[in-house]
């Protein structure tokens, strides 16, 4: 946000309920967007490609997830959420200082997905991708296409905002940590062996101790 609004904030306790929450000197969340594609795809939709609903939502969390439809990509996704940020922030875009797009997955490696949004947002202010400054990185995702391509492979043939971050993936059939050994199987999902995920990884997995 620009200066202008920053001047107007102050470092004070903020009553929210029945907590005071402390307001820091030119930091504010002041409105937020978000969006979702319509394509809703439940765990109990991947059934039919072996994954058991249950243990999906207790090593995750997640009961469902959204596909975008062909065409659709980080960035136009990203344009809607930032449209709906600003709006619901009442912030005019000439206010707007900085754009920060944190992703894994850019719409190209150059030039950053970060100013294309930008652009089609008519900002004028400086835009970057990022993924960075965490000290632990969490992948959950299928563990394969819907075509049944691997998503582990030797060498990712997507452009990335972060190469070698990643700490742990955990996907429908398992759990796998990523070491300077390699790709090491740390758990299996209910019904699957440590063959079936190998088979259905491209990249080289070590199997852990006790999973065959």
């Amino acid at each position: 946000l620009g200066k202008k609004r920053f001047s107007d904030m102050s470092q004070k306790d903020t009553p929210v309920g029945k907590s005071p929450v402390r307001t820091l000197m030119g930091v504010q969340v002041v409105g937020t967007g978000s969006f979702l594609p319509e394509n809703v795809v439940t765990n109990e939709d991947l059934a039919s490609l072996g994954c058991d609903a249950q243990w999906i939502v207790q090593r995750t969390g997640i009961r469902e997830r959204r596909h975008a439809p062909p065409g659709m990509n980080t960035g136009d996704m990203s344009v809607i959420a930032a449209e709906r940020a600003m709006q619901a922030a009442g912030v005019a875009r000439g206010d707007v200082d900085l754009l920060l797009l944190a992703t894994f997955t850019p719409d190209r490696l150059f030039p950053a997905t970060a100013t294309m949004v930008q652009d089609r947002l008519g900002l004028c202010c400086g835009a970057m991708d990022l993924v960075a400054g965490v000290k632990r990185v969490v992948v959950i995702m299928d563990h394969n296409a819907k075509s049944g391509a691997a998503k582990l492979l030797k060498k990712c043939k997507l452009p990335l905002t972060g190469v070698g971050v990643v700490d742990r993936i955990i996907t429908d059939l398992g759990v796998v940590d990523v070491t300077t050994e390699g790709l090491i199987l740390v758990e299996l999902a209910p019904d699957v062996t440590a063959v079936e995920v190998r088979d259905r990884t491209e990249a080289t997995l070590i199997v852990g101790n006790g999973l065959g």
